[in-house]
């Protein structure tokens, strides 16, 4: 069915419109008195007719035909023959595609009103192509193996690196394993026979730098099933100032002063000997002693351990200092936990539940019993959890304006560096001071669109930062275009495409120490989670899209031939009428 005529070049009617005026009232003025009154009108007619062909063949005129579209199936990886076979049964001029990463599939999409997909989908950055199309989607079964992932890619030394995740099809007696860079292997866990297991990996890194760990899924005889890579970057800690403030010495504070001078951190270390006298340790920094606080000498501390017994038994002065660089700079307070901090620990901000409880393990050593005090701290909206196993809570941190007050309910830690568990006397009070510290601001701040990039494919990150027009750099040399967020101006983000494999830093240039590693990974690592994803992507995907009308409108356009002999007929009447008159 034909509709209405329309003009491919819609957007110039007007010019051309108005520039034929123009020609056809010239052409009258010329004319005027040239020629007789019937003569005149003739010859206008005939000039009108010829600048309307040419008009026409510019604005190319054109009709839309209503075409009804047709059903087509798409064959990704995996696809279901028997689904197709039973699609051709029901719709015998049935299209069949076969789909092709990075492929331009508009031209036969237009033509398809209904679109099925069969198999583990289309890769995620080329979903954008069936925006607005009917689509039935038919997933694959996911892959076996493992399908989500979840850690950390950057690790504090001296923190647990905790490797979580979902193992899917297991209904064999199959075992995944943590090996480090040198193939040993340094956890392990069986898997269930079951539909999904979640499982969970811990290890203690020991140096800094960029490591490349790997999982590995091994069967009941010990044969590899699949082996893939897992990035991990140790940073150091850096350096905290730390204040020791004890009313007598105790053998909590004197080993926690030896391992955090031996970690290479700042410690002045004040003991009480008797009234107004103190005994002054400083490790790591230059002989000085305090006896009153001010904002002035705290604010050479990042965080202050102390117990409430010796708080309490502070000046006013002393204590309005302290709360000043806690709440206004962001400086940690760390209380010892002892039977008085648990009677009033909403002195500052927690609140405990006693209970029967003499020991508890960390998942990273399973076999150490950690001596804990007989309470655990309730939830609340301004307590953040930092350690915490089997549902109880062996440290947290309460917010205190831009500064945080924390505690460690280890009672007597100094046993485990006696009975030789020295990594997870470091582990406790390295994790506690870390999170409850204050907090150093960086730069410039990173997120990954996912914990590994595969080569060739496109890569999304964002960046958040204070530093005006920032400039992203990939490996020292490719320059990375940036897009600034409308709303967020502090906010921006990017797209690469790496190549080859193995680590790729990012770095913005203006800030040297921004720099971001990550690692790039061939088409064949985590195949199962990477299958999963795109899986649900999909699914996801053409659940929110509306669809189209099973017709549509294609231009076809006039035959150029009448406009051309128009204006031929009209051109040779205005050339040969005045010598035929003439005569």
């Amino acid at each position: 069915m034909i509709d209405t005529i329309h003009f491919l070049r819609e957007d110039l009617i007007w010019p051309t419109v108005i520039g034929l005026v123009l020609l056809w009232v010239l052409f009258l003025w010329k004319e005027y008195k040239a020629v007789t009154t019937t003569r005149f009108i003739i010859r206008g007619i005939v000039a009108l007719l010829a600048l309307s062909a040419v008009a026409s063949l510019f604005l190319e005129p054109v009709t839309f035909q209503k075409q009804v579209k047709g059903v087509a199936v798409l064959k990704t990886a995996n696809f279901d023959s028997n689904l197709i076979d039973s699609l051709k049964s029901t719709t015998p001029a049935l299209k069949t595609i076969t789909y092709k990463e990075n492929q331009n599939l508009q031209p036969q999409l237009d033509s398809i009103s209904e679109l099925h997909i069969s198999g583990d989908g289309v890769a995620i950055y080329d979903l954008w192509q069936f925006k607005n199309k009917k689509v039935y989607y038919h997933p694959h079964k996911p892959t076996p193996g493992i399908i989500k992932l979840a850690y950390d890619t950057e690790v504090l030394l001296g923190d647990s690196l905790t490797v979580t995740g979902l193992y899917k099809n297991s209904f064999s007696s199959n075992t995944v394993l943590l090996q480090e860079s040198g193939a040993r292997a340094i956890d392990s866990v069986k898997i269930l026979n079951q539909d999904e297991t979640v499982f969970k990996l811990h290890t203690l890194p020991k140096a800094k730098g960029n490591y490349l760990y790997h999982i590995i899924v091994k069967d009941s005889l010990g044969k590899i099933i699949s082996s893939d890579p897992l990035p991990l970057t140790i940073k150091d800690r850096g350096r905290l100032r730390v204040l020791m403030v004890n009313t007598f010495p105790t053998f909590e504070t004197k080993y926690l002063k030896n391992y955090l001078a031996e970690s290479g951190h700042e410690v002045l270390v004040r003991s009480q000997i008797t009234k107004d006298r103190y005994k002054f340790e400083n490790y790591n920094r230059s002989q000085k002693s305090i006896y009153n606080f001010t904002h002035q000498n705290l604010s050479e501390f990042d965080v202050i351990i102390t117990d409430v017994s010796t708080y309490n038994g502070l000046s006013q002065r002393s204590k309005n200092a302290i709360n000043y660089r806690v709440e206004e700079q962001g400086m940690g307070l760390l209380l010892q936990a002892d039977a008085r901090l648990i009677e009033q620990g909403s002195k500052f901000g927690f609140r405990f539940k006693r209970k029967n409880i003499k020991a508890l393990q960390l998942p990273s050593w399973p076999r150490v019993k950690i001596p804990v005090y007989p309470a655990t701290l309730t939830k609340d909206a301004l307590v953040e959890p930092i350690l915490v196993t089997k549902n109880n809570t062996l440290s947290a941190y309460a917010q205190k304006g831009t500064g945080r007050i924390g505690t460690l309910l280890v009672e007597d830690s100094f046993q485990l560096l006696l009975s030789g568990n020295e990594d997870v006397y470091h582990y406790l009070w390295s994790t506690a001071l870390g999170k409850i510290s204050q907090q150093q601001q960086s730069l410039v701040q990173w997120s990954l669109s996912d914990y590994m990039a595969y080569s060739d494919e496109p890569f999304q990150f964002n960046l958040r930062t204070s530093i005006p027009l920032p400039k992203v750099v990939m490996n020292n040399d490719v320059v990375v275009p940036l897009v600034q967020n409308v709303t967020l101006q502090d906010q921006w983000s990017g797209t690469i495409y790496p190549n080859g494999y193995g680590w790729v830093n990012l770095k913005v240039t203006q800030a040297p120490a921004s720099l971001k590693a990550m690692y790039v990974i061939n088409d064949t690592a985590w195949k199962a989670k990477k299958v999963y994803k795109q899986i649900t992507e999909n699914a996801s995907f053409y659940k929110n899209e509306s669809s189209l009308s099973s017709e549509s409108s294609i231009p076809v356009p006039f035959t150029k031939w009448w406009a051309f002999t128009v204006f031929i007929l009209a051109m040779g009447y205005l050339w040969l009428a005045p010598r035929i008159y003439k005569n």
